[in-house]
């Protein structure tokens, strides 16, 4: 069984464009196929609740531990859950709460509050930026801050791949219905794809999908970078972002 729960999206407070003080360089051929083997297969709750907006941050957060070598968080679906009631009053008891999520407020909510684990330990991004519907945009996001958070609109012919155990995700052949929004993390890419964790699993989105499917894009700050004490990329206006992230 597989769940989506991607509400219509808002538009991004900020956007990582209005900060760009030089052009971010141009991203690689390729980026983090080596570490695509680290993404974890955890179903967060998604196979039963429409959380996908907020199991999309366990994972990114996961992948983020693994790449740079950190021990994993132990995030379970527990943890997923309480933060989609937390989010939006979400109730198990209750079958007529199980609405979904907009994007943006579980932005917000990262930022503010941030993903609790089991032990404890809270887990929050300094900022959330919008991307512009770009490959380019999407591909210089991944390649210098590994992940990036894509909302798309699920075709019909995407669950029937899924369903039949296919991990490609491309436009098909005469259009397919549309049957809801799901939230999901993209962590690798290449010429031909993008690589994203769902439901348990890496599949691969072709750059077609992303043109014709996706509606919206995002970026995260650690909090080391926004202020000033990390690696961010060149050409990023990290004061103005600071003002920006205390008026919001």
């Amino acid at each position: 069984m597989f769940k989506f729960g991607k509400l219509a999206p808002k538009p991004a407070p900020l956007k990582l464009r209005t900060f760009l003080t030089a052009p971010l360089p141009e991203p690689p051929r390729e980026a983090n196929l080596d570490a695509v083997g680290l993404a974890d297969q955890n179903m967060f709750g998604n196979d039963r609740y429409g959380d996908c907006a907020i199991a999309g941050p366990g994972h990114e957060t996961l992948f983020w531990e693994r790449h740079n070598g950190r021990p994993p968080a132990p995030i379970t679906d527990a943890d997923i859950l309480r933060m989609y009631s937390d989010v939006t009053g979400f109730d198990p008891n209750d079958p007529s709460t199980d609405q979904g999520s907009v994007v943006a407020d579980v932005v917000k909510y990262r930022r503010t509050h941030g993903l609790v684990d089991s032990a404890g330990t809270v887990h929050k991004i300094a900022v959330g930026l919008g991307l512009a519907h770009s490959t380019l945009e999407v591909r210089q996001a991944i390649s210098l801050f590994d992940v990036v958070g894509l909302g798309i609109q699920v075709p019909q012919s995407l669950m029937d791949t899924v369903q039949a155990g296919g991990d490609v995700w491309d436009v098909p052949d005469g259009g397919s219905e549309i049957i809801g929004g799901h939230y999901i993390a993209g962590i690798a890419y290449d010429r031909d794809y993008l690589y994203v964790i769902s439901w348990g699993k890496v599949y691969r989105m072709t750059w077609a999908f992303f043109d014709t499917y996706a509606d919206e894009q995002w970026v995260y700050l650690s909090a080391e970078d926004v202020n000033g004490q990390g690696v961010s990329p060149d050409g990023l206006d990290l004061a103005q972002l600071r003002e920006d992230i205390a008026a919001l």
